[in-house]
């Protein structure tokens, strides 16, 4: 495989952010200028300048669609009617920030009795994916946004057109 030479300018005089705009550039060229694989593996290049790195990911794409399918948000008296509860143990944590439960601490505890922040976490998750990150628990969804979804699909079972 043949490998791009790319000329490095003289970084001096430059800010830090301008250095690293500069290298990423130089990293995004380089991986452009690879020729695709014969068997159209796609290749992702993700940069995230809150931690200084980059991240070269290798795989097939995958249609997203039929995951995303039929997904809707849990209404919002379900969401009000998940019970606080209090942590009384300890190594519990909210699967969706991560972060450890302190002990007394107050949470939602779903039907599934899994644990969760409140309105930073769980109520903002309901809001657009209507069940539980963990267990897959679907939370009753709203009556308008199940009939829009119907009335999309159409009488005949096929799409609207």
């Amino acid at each position: 495989m043949e490998v791009a030479s790319v000329l490095v300018p003289s970084f001096e005089g430059l800010t830090q952010t301008e250095v690293r705009s500069m290298i990423y550039n130089h990293i995004l060229r380089f991986a452009l200028s690879i020729p695709p694989p014969e068997d159209e593996c796609n290749i992702v290049v993700v940069v995230d300048a809150t931690n200084n790195s980059i991240s070269f990911l290798e795989g097939r794409a995958i249609n997203v669609e039929p995951i995303l399918e039929g997904k809707l948000p849990a209404s919002i008296a379900s969401i009000e009617a998940i019970s606080m509860v209090k942590i009384l143990g300890e190594g519990i944590g909210c699967s969706i920030c991560l972060s450890n439960f302190e002990f007394g601490e107050e949470a939602k505890e779903m039907p599934c009795k899994h644990h969760f922040h409140d309105s930073i976490c769980i109520d903002k998750w309901l809001g657009i994916n209507g069940s539980c990150p963990i267990c897959r628990y679907k939370m009753p969804v709203d009556e308008q946004c199940e009939k829009t979804d119907e009335d999309e699909i159409g009488d005949d079972g096929g799409s609207d057109m």
